[in-house]
């Protein structure tokens, strides 16, 4: 016998998981909303490569490599030596590694580079304020399973669902 969740249960599990995908999604817009207002010094590249992982790729298509520009910068607040090595809030990995190679290029050894920082925090730092496009993906991802949990708790999807009714034969 093939058995389905219940609506309530779906609903409370898509609430759930919403909220915790919108919380990750939105902290990290208010951080990258935040970084664009964020005071600025020189600083100077200090190491520049590419890295790699395995992560899985979509569902039923096994695993990928997706790549990133890694970098370590420092700058100066307040007569402080400080390292860094954000390029973004959110890490911005790639399909392939060219991509991952021209961000790497950007942030060649010994560059001079402007360091966007923290004031309240002057440790935190990126070196391209604003959001990526993947920070906002992820709230609305998390606002939308919120509403449709929540449209589903609120019986707009139809009544709970229990064991599904035989097949007839022909």
């Amino acid at each position: 016998m093939r058995y389905q969740i219940p609506i309530k249960t779906g609903s409370i599990v898509s609430i759930l998981i919403g909220a915790v995908i919108a919380l990750y999604g939105g902290c990290q817009v208010k951080e990258g909303l935040a970084t664009s207002s964020w005071p600025t010094v020189e600083g100077v590249i200090t190491a520049s490569s590419t890295t790699s992982k395995r992560e899985s790729a979509s569902i039923g298509s096994g695993r990928t490599t997706v790549y990133r520009a890694k970098v370590e910068y420092t700058y100066e607040v307040n007569g402080e030596r400080i390292v860094g090595d954000r390029i973004t809030v959110r890490p911005r990995w790639r399909g392939n590694s060219r991509a991952a190679d021209d961000d790497r290029m950007t942030y060649r050894r010994d560059a001079a580079v402007t360091v966007h920082y923290d004031p309240a925090d002057p440790g935190s730092s990126v070196l391209e304020p604003g959001v990526n496009t993947s920070s906002f993906g992820w709230f609305a991802l998390g606002l939308l399973m919120l509403v449709v949990g929540i449209a589903a708790r609120l019986g707009l999807f139809g009544s709970s669902f229990g064991p599904a009714p035989p097949r007839r034969g022909i």
